[in-house]
């Protein structure tokens, strides 16, 4: 407020601020303070207002540094504040404590730790909402509390009593604590701490415990062992620790040594010991030991409306004899057939019997019926099949690769899933070339909304991963993406059709198949009839499926077989040596163990052999005689295999049916059916299967 100077006319001057002085427009008392008349309200001194008082201006520095804090004493006027200022004597964290402030007109807390729905905002730095536990006369509670302001140098949180009132209800204070009236129930709501002090008697919860470890709503939800399940099998001293930081409220810990043993804790964090791959006392006679074991129900029934089926196996023979079964009863009676049969195919008697604990075993007609016969039986312990070593070497010892729900989809979205199947992708008498049509007709606009490259990759990506009886088809195919023709497209919904015909095929790898890795190398001659170029495949077996493989027009013309084969070789060694790194560095490959190449072409076996040029052999290229220093150094080794064993001749060109499918197989392809297993199957009695391994 501006006062007006004595003496002199109106004044037109502003305040530049604190303890500075008015300033008049007179030249001669330009720059120089006006002296002030009267005395000081502060110290009573002349010459000065309270507002300079310097004596005013040291005592409010020591009052702020003797009392820091933001709740009213209860001698000091509040004023006109949001909040008062005060001290309390509390030990707890300045964070954590809250004091219930009939003069504040929000809630306030200086951490954000607690909120939820956080928002930026002023004067505040931001607002949210914070969920408090708190004790009433029905238990324990959960209440939020809205709209909380967040200033980070509050020194203690304050609860509004007014914005309470306002949202829930009333509020009462009395000597020994506030409390608060809601639907007819009385609670307290802060108890006194220090001179006229309400401590908030709710505890604030982290926004993720807050709907975790909450109160005890039913009966029994306060029990530790209860938490410990909820909280995924927590230990003592963490769950502890959650009731001792308040992020769990009403959770009784002397209830631990209930719960000492956790069943679900010691079966989750103990481990067993690994079982032998092969048991020392297997069975020196035939009937010495039968293994049997029951797969079932089957989802589809057979004819006969049978859903299951049991397996007897002898240990030393390892023949098998599979009985379809209605129901599981029927074990007792479809063991004593085998008996039967098997005692009179040997002569020789049934001693023991090796099943699990299932009650198709247990039962009073299983076991009167061995006890009759004197055969011994023998239980293995509860999720043990290892120790069953026959049927899990007949049940698990292959890894099979397919991609059967992608090659759906390539069907589905080329419209082939309704396709009428054939055995061989590629037609045997045809040849592809760039101009099929005759008189160079005009296929643009017949071709122009037809996804070939599309389709050429989507088989090209099947073909890499799982699918090497596609190379030959892929790779011809692909050669006509840039300008492909009717005639191509039908070339190429026949390898879809192929597909349709062999949906589960994928590559089967046997752990018993200790042979090692080996490669056949094969090429056509001149079967480009318009570049006059010729393939070349490879394929690499291991552990009876196939690692590697490869279908690819060979860079220049071969002038003969011999040389088509030869520089097939040279690729096909490459590669091997390749393989051979990797499987040295996995430790399954010696580095001085040579590489196994099988070749049908003699003439090129012998040229890699001998390390004499001919006239006939000096066109070849240099870097062709690359498999001629690695059969010098010992890497590989070739050896002849005549052209029917010759697994990667359906990797250059097409083939008949017949022998397609013996390649296709011996390459390790195969379909998944119900029941797979291996050797022939020899009928000895009814409904019954032998098989011999």
């Amino acid at each position: 407020m501006k006062r007006k100077e004595q003496g002199g006319g109106g004044v037109d001057g502003a305040a530049h601020g604190q303890g500075q002085a008015f300033m008049t427009r007179d030249n001669k008392r330009k720059g120089r303070p006006v002296k002030k008349t009267g005395a000081c309200h502060n110290c009573g001194k002349q010459g000065h207002w309270i507002a300079e008082c310097s004596s005013r201006v040291q005592n409010d520095a020591e009052r702020y540094r003797s009392q820091r804090a933001n709740v009213a004493q209860d001698e000091e006027d509040p004023g006109d504040y949001l909040f008062s200022v005060g001290r309390t004597s509390s030990t707890a964290k300045p964070s954590d404590m809250w004091l219930v402030d009939s003069g504040a007109t929000q809630h306030m807390t200086s951490s954000k730790t607690y909120m939820r729905n956080y928002k930026k905002m002023a004067p505040a730095v931001g607002t949210g909402d914070i969920v408090m536990s708190m004790k009433t006369p029905r238990g324990m509670k959960k209440g939020v509390l809205t709209n909380v302001w967040h200033i980070p140098k509050l020194s203690r949180n304050l609860f509004s009593v007014g914005r309470f009132t306002k949202d829930v209800g009333p509020v009462t204070f009395e000597s020994d604590g506030c409390f608060a009236d809601n639907k007819g129930l009385k609670w307290q709501l802060g108890a006194r701490e220090g001179k006229g002090l309400f401590k908030l008697c709710m505890t604030p919860m982290m926004p993720d415990e807050a709907n975790a470890a909450s109160s005890k709503d039913r009966q029994g939800d306060t029990t530790s062992y209860l938490w410990h399940l909820r909280l995924g099998h927590i230990g003592h001293g963490g769950l502890d620790a959650i009731v001792k930081k308040s992020y769990g409220v009403g959770i009784d810990m002397t209830s631990v040594k209930q719960w000492e043993l956790c069943d679900g804790c010691a079966l989750g964090k103990q481990t067993r010991v690994s079982y032998m791959k092969s048991s020392p006392n297997r069975a020196k006679h035939v009937l010495e030991v039968v293994h049997s074991d029951v797969c079932g129900p089957m989802q589809t029934p057979t004819f006969g409306g049978k859903r299951y089926f049991v397996t007897f196996i002898d240990d030393k023979s390892h023949f098998c004899v599979v009985y379809l079964l209605r129901n599981k009863s029927e074990v007792a009676a479809k063991f004593a057939e085998f008996v039967a049969f098997a005692e009179t195919q040997t002569g020789k008697r049934v001693q023991t019997l090796r099943s699990d604990n299932g009650g198709e075993y247990t039962s009073g007609a299983m076991a009167k019926f061995c006890a009759d016969r004197g055969i011994v039986q023998k239980f293995t312990p509860p999720y043990t099949p290892q120790l069953n070593g026959i049927k899990n070497a007949r049940d698990s010892g292959k890894v099979t690769v397919r991609q059967t729900k992608f090659l759906k989809s390539i069907l589905t979205k080329f419209g082939m899933q309704d396709s009428k199947p054939v055995k061989t992708p590629q037609d045997a008498g045809l040849k592809l070339t760039k101009n099929m049509c005759e008189g160079g007709c005009q296929h643009e606009d017949t071709m122009k909304n037809v996804p070939y490259r599309s389709a050429v990759g989507a088989l090209m990506y099947l073909m890499v991963a799982t699918r090497p009886d596609l190379a030959a088809a892929v790779g011809v195919l692909s050669q006509f993406s840039a300008d492909p023709c009717p005639t191509h497209w039908q070339a190429l919904k026949r390898v879809l059709r192929y597909l349709q015909a062999t949906p589960t095929h994928g590559l089967e790898f046997s752990r018993e198949d200790s042979l090692g890795m080996c490669g056949y190398s094969d090429a056509d001659w001149a079967g480009d009839i318009e570049s006059r170029r010729s393939t070349s495949g490879y394929a690499f077996m291991m552990n009876g499926g196939c690692i590697s493989w490869r279908s690819k027009k060979q860079r220049t013309v071969a002038l003969s077989s011999t040389e088509a084969e030869y520089m097939a070789l040279s690729e096909a060694t490459q590669e091997a040596v390749w393989l051979k790194v990797i499987l040295c560095e996995l430790g399954e490959m010696a580095s001085d163990e040579a590489v196994k190449i099988y070749e049908d072409n003699q003439g090129s076996i012998a040229l890699a052999k001998n390390p004499q040029f001919h006239k006939r052999t000096k066109h070849i290229d240099i870097r062709y005689h690359f498999v001629r220093e690695k059969v010098e150094d010992g890497q590989v080794v070739l050896q002849y295999v005549s052209t029917t064993d010759m697994l990667a001749d359906m990797m250059t060109k097409a083939i008949t049916a017949v022998q397609f499918g013996v390649l296709r197989s011996k390459l390790g392809i195969q379909g998944a059916i119900a029941v797979e297993s291996s050797g022939s199957v020899v009928k000895k009695a009814p409904r019954a299967a032998a098989v011999y391994r």
